[in-house]
C-alpha cells in the first residue's frame, strides 16, 4: 500500500445518516480509509445536487492536483452527469481508479421498480453510467462474483467486495433465546410468510422480527403466532439486545438476481458471532460454507424449519463456538480487510 500521494473517494448517496446499506458501507470504508492513510483522504458524497456543487468546488480549488488514485461507490441505478464528467477528467489526468458496483437490478425485468417509460429510462441511466464506470476505470468492484459474471467481466479485472463486518464485542448466545429476522419488506421475496409460517410450527420457539415501521404496519392484519413479536430495534438497540438471541434467519426467496446478491444483514450476522440459518441464494451459500457460520436451507417453511431445529438441537459450547467463527471471518470481511483490499489494487501497476 502506497504511503504517498491523496485518495478521493466519491460516494454516491448520503452518508450523513447511516439509514440505507449504501450510506453504512461508505462511512465504514471511509473510516478505515483515514484510518490508514490519516490525513490523506478527501470525499464527495451526498445528493446529486450535493455532488454537483461539490464537484465544482473541487476543481475550482485545484485539489485534484494532489490526488492520485480514485475509489467510486456507484449508485445502484445511474450517476449523474456531473459525476460521469468527473471520472473522465480524472482517468484523462492519469489517476487511478477502482469503481464499486452495487447492482445491477435494472437488467431484471422481474425486479421493475418503475412503469412503462420511467422503467426504461432508468435501464437506459445504468446501461450509460455502467459504460462509462467500464471505460474509465482500471479495475471494477462488485458484491460478489455472480455479479461480477452477469455483466461479463473477468476475473483479472473484477474486485470482489462484499459488504463489510464490524468490529463488535457481543453478548454469548442464549441457549434459550430467539431467532431474529432483521430488516426488509414483509413481501414475499423478504420470505416474512415462511418465518411467520415456521413460527407457527414451533410455538415453543420465540421468533423476532426487526424491521421499520412502516414494513412492520404490512402485518396489522395477519394473524400472527403468540411467539412471535416485532421491534424496530435500531443497529446499536440490536446489539444491546443480543444476550436474548440464538440465531439468525435470512429466509429470503431464491432467485436468479437473489442468487447473485450479498445482503449487508448476512455481514452483520456474520459479526454478531450466532448460527445464520440462510435459504439458498447462491453467495449467501458460498459465504457461509467459507466461513463455516451457518445452515444453508430450501426456501420454504419446512427447509426453514429444518435449519431452526439443528440450532435448537445444539448446546451452549456449540452455540458459543460461533465467535471463534466470526473472528476468522473478519480476517476476509472486515471493512478494514476490503479497505486494503481497494487500496492494494489502486496501487497496483
Amino acid at each position: 500500500m502506497s504511503m504517498t500521494g491523496r485518495l478521493l473517494v466519491i460516494g454516491m448517496y448520503p452518508i450523513e445518516t447511516p439509514n440505507k446499506a449504501a450510506a453504512v458501507r461508505i462511512r465504514a470504508l471511509l473510516d478505515e480509509f483515514e484510518k490508514l492513510m490519516p490525513g490523506r483522504v478527501d470525499h464527495i458524497c451526498g445528493t446529486i445536487s450535493q455532488r454537483r456543487r461539490r464537484i465544482r468546488e473541487f476543481w475550482r480549488e485545484g485539489r485534484d492536483r494532489d490526488i492520485d488514485r480514485v475509489y467510486v461507490e456507484s449508485h445502484s441505478t445511474s450517476a449523474s452527469e456531473a459525476d460521469l464528467l468527473a471520472l473522465r477528467r480524472l482517468r484523462r489526468a492519469g489517476k487511478r481508479i477502482v469503481t464499486y458496483v452495487r447492482d445491477a437490478y435494472p437488467l431484471y425485468d422481474s425486479l421493475d421498480m418503475y412503469p412503462g417509460v420511467r422503467s426504461l429510462v432508468y435501464k437506459v441511466a445504468f446501461r450509460i453510467s455502467y459504460g462509462a464506470y467500464d471505460r474509465y476505470s482500471d479495475r471494477l468492484g462488485f458484491p460478489s462474483r455472480g455479479l461480477a459474471d452477469a455483466l461479463g467481466v473477468d476475473a483479472a479485472r473484477a474486485l470482489l467486495l462484499p459488504p463489510g463486518m464490524q468490529d463488535v464485542d457481543v453478548a454469548v448466545p442464549a441457549h434459550d433465546g430467539a431467532f431474529l429476522l432483521v430488516g426488509g419488506s414483509a413481501g414475499a421475496a423478504n420470505g416474512v410468510d415462511i418465518y411467520v409460517d415456521a413460527a407457527r410450527a414451533r410455538p415453543e420457539t420465540s421468533f423476532i422480527w426487526c424491521a421499520q415501521p412502516r414494513y412492520l404496519d404490512a402485518l396489522a392484519s395477519w394473524d400472527l403466532p403468540a411467539n412471535f413479536r416485532t421491534v424496530s430495534w435500531d443497529r446499536d438497540e440490536i446489539i444491546r439486545n443480543l444476550d436474548r438471541v440464538k440465531a439468525f434467519v435470512l429466509p429470503r426467496q431464491v432467485t436468479p438476481y437473489m442468487d447473485l446478491a450479498v445482503p449487508i444483514k448476512l455481514m452483520d450476522y456474520l459479526s454478531w458471532s450466532r448460527p445464520i440459518v440462510a435459504t439458498r441464494c447462491a453467495e449467501t451459500t458460498r459465504i457461509l460454507g467459507e466461513t463455516g457460520s451457518g445452515i444453508p436451507v430450501d426456501d420454504t417453511a419446512k427447509g426453514l424449519l429444518g435449519g431452526i431445529d439443528t440450532v435448537n438441537a445444539m448446546t451452549a459450547d456449540q452455540l458459543c463456538s460461533y465467535r471463534e467463527l466470526t473472528r476468522k471471518a473478519a480476517q476476509s470481511y472486515s471493512w478494514e480487510a476490503l479497505a486494503r483490499r481497494v487500496l492494494d489494487a489502486l496501487d497496483a501497476q
